[in-house]
């Protein structure tokens, strides 16, 4: 079992303890990369290694085994992270975590990739600071691509210090184009939400109930969730949209 060669490896690496000193490790974090990841330490006494009450058994919530490992790490942590997950919904993906401690934390940054591989910074959410509570949090990814989005938390502390969490991920699919419209009738700002399945160009037209063109634009789609806002002067209660795209038109009605 992955588990005992883990515990085992802890122990021989304790005769490396006085020279390179303990590792400054979470040991919930062990407990993940057990379960897939790259695989971290936490220094055990060797001492003590048989004689660790682990429970029935190694999973994540196994409390017995997560505080035994614990009693032997060095430090405290800025953010306890508790859970990290993805939720779909019609055009977007929403990040939800929460976390059960907080020290001298400051912001999360939220870490997008489309391969699992390189990651890039697609937003950023201001920590508690200083919590002994669970918090919720949550972040909306507005342009998720079509297929799978992997996401990942930077958990910054106000020294600069910081780590990362496991990664998630979440498919996001749809098989044909599609918009949404909302109309904000006291600034006159059309938002336009389009879902493309590829990179293509678009035509975006306005029309009013008799007819008349009141806007026109021509739209670069990128592959997944595009976001426009346009200035609308009209006064008309109901408006007409059309959007055509490789000879494929939709039309839609927007009573404000």
């Amino acid at each position: 079992m992955m588990i005992k060669k883990y515990i085992s490896a802890i122990a021989l690496m304790l005769s490396f303890s006085q020279s390179f000193g303990q590792a400054k490790l979470d040991s919930l974090q062990i407990l993940k990369d057990v379960n897939g990841g790259g695989v971290v330490f936490t220094t055990v006494p060797s001492t003590e290694v048989a004689t660790l009450s682990f429970g029935n058994g190694f999973g994540v919530n196994n409390m017995a085994f997560i505080a035994s490992l614990r009693a032997y790490t060095n430090t405290v942590l800025p953010i306890t992270l508790s859970s990290f997950k993805p939720v779909k919904e019609t055009n977007s993906i929403k990040l939800i975590w929460t976390t059960s401690s907080e020290s001298n934390s400051d912001y999360f940054e939220i870490l997008k990739s489309v391969d699992g591989s390189k990651f890039n910074v697609v937003g950023l959410v201001k920590a508690a600071g200083n919590s002994n509570q669970i918090l919720t949090y949550s972040f909306n990814d507005i342009n998720p691509v079509k297929g799978n989005n992997y996401y990942q938390l930077k958990m910054v502390d106000f020294d600069r210090a910081f780590e990362k969490s496991i990664i998630v991920s979440s498919s996001f699919d749809f098989e044909k184009e599609d918009f949404f419209l909302q109309m904000n009738t006291e600034s006159g700002i059309l938002s336009l939400n389009i879902l493309s399945d590829k990179a293509k160009i678009a035509l975006f037209e306005v029309f009013d109930l008799g007819g008349r063109k009141l806007f026109t634009k021509n739209l670069t789609l990128q592959n997944g969730v595009n976001n426009f806002d346009f200035s609308l002067n009209t006064n008309s209660k109901v408006i007409i949209v059309n959007l055509t795209s490789e000879g494929n038109r939709k039309v839609k009605k927007l009573i404000n």
